[in-house]
């Protein structure tokens, strides 16, 4: 739409939305069954769409398992998402080949991949399965609730499809929906729950 409001269309179904750098096209994950949005099934396939409506949604990446929270790479050409158990990365032109970022630190559930402005870095999030801890609901009413331990991870890049280091950046927090932004290439901007 535009930022009045104005021009609604819809473009696909799926979440989250990630924009190309160019504008141009919108990355997001759905269920193999357009039609279906159940997030039950961990069957998530990586999707992009053209941003002005004009063309049809296409599947980037079908592979076994869930493929999650798509980032793109500062200069368009890459995709970096979390697959259930590690992170990785295909290149939006030739997705044929994905490639898996071997030897990350964390447990099975790495997910929301951030690259850094200039490229050299992704961070992301480890959810550790069994870790959770009770916390307050920020809805002022006092209510908790179970959520899970998130650990806060940046991965040093030699090449997009390369991973030269990792290391965690000591944060653990509470939380879902949690979300990491980059400010610079030094920053990051760490939303959470708790």
């Amino acid at each position: 739409m535009n930022a009045d409001g104005s021009g609604q269309r819809r473009l696909a179904r799926g979440w989250p939305l990630a924009w190309s750098p160019d504008g141009t096209q919108i990355a997001y994950q759905r269920g193999s069954d357009a039609s279906q949005l159940d997030y039950t099934t961990h069957d998530e396939d990586i999707w992009v769409v053209p941003s002005d409506g004009t063309g049809e949604a296409r599947r980037l990446i079908a592979e076994p398992d869930s493929q999650m929270q798509p980032d793109w790479s500062p200069d368009g050409r890459w995709l970096a998402f979390g697959d259930d158990t590690s992170l990785s990365v295909v290149k939006v032109s030739d997705p044929s080949r994905v490639y898996h970022l071997n030897n990350l630190p964390g447990g099975p559930g790495r997910f929301m991949p951030r690259w850094s402005p200039n490229g050299k870095r992704i961070a992301f999030l480890d959810c550790c399965v069994g870790h959770i801890t009770r916390v307050q609901f920020p809805n002022g009413l006092g209510t908790t609730r179970d959520a899970p331990l998130l650990k806060v991870y940046v991965a040093s890049m030699s090449g997009p499809t390369t991973l030269s280091t990792s290391r965690y950046l000591g944060v653990t927090f509470a939380g879902d929906g949690s979300g990491i932004s980059w400010s610079g290439d030094n920053h990051l901007l760490i939303n959470r729950y708790s």
